[in-house]
């Protein structure tokens, strides 16, 4: 890594740091009175629920995969590392797996990045062989693989590699690798 890279992630990680205390702030209610979740990230108790309103609309974003109406996307089960963070004390940045349905490892996967209340965007163009490898409070990091012209499709030998996202207000910034034809 040059000096130059290291010096922008040192400042944009001192940043996120200092951002911390104030996105984690208590905030008010993410659920009203009737019990249906509040527009935002949150519902449920959860710092990112599922079912919220901006993951409705960053799905539509991103449209189906393959862009095939007859697709859709499922949650990763057990992918969402930080589904016991619990609202007022959310992370600054926060991230939803989704594999296609019906799919296999050579399928789409979209890795969605939230900070608390808003859709900040899609990591990288959803694609097979993805998946998170680590967090801090401030940044997620993706691992990507692929298939190399002689390898099967269960078993791609290209990679790995890694980028990590760190979101500064509503700006999301990738410092890494991503895998031939993605960038």
């Amino acid at each position: 890594m040059s000096i130059r890279r290291t010096i922008i992630v040192a400042v944009l990680v001192a940043a996120a740091t200092l951002l911390t205390v104030t996105v984690a702030t208590p905030v008010a209610s993410a659920t009203p009175s009737g019990g249906t979740p509040a527009a935002g990230t949150a519902g449920r108790g959860l710092c990112l629920d599922l079912t919220s309103s901006e993951v409705t609309r960053g799905l539509r974003e991103i449209g189906p995969p393959l862009g095939r109406r007859d697709l859709r996307w499922v949650a990763r089960s057990g992918s969402m590392a930080r589904s016991t963070d619990r609202t007022p004390n959310c992370p600054p940045i926060m991230w939803a797996t989704f594999d296609t349905s019906g799919g296999t490892a050579s399928s789409p996967v979209a890795v969605l990045l939230f900070r608390p209340g808003k859709y900040l965007g899609v990591a990288n163009r959803p694609t097979g062989y993805t998946r998170v490898t680590g967090f801090t409070p401030v940044s997620v990091t993706v691992t990507y693989r692929w298939p190399r012209p002689a390898d099967a499709n269960a078993n791609p030998t290209g990679g790995p590699v890694s980028s990590v996202f760190f979101q500064v207000f509503d700006r999301v910034f990738r410092f890494g690798e991503l895998p031939p034809g993605v960038g």
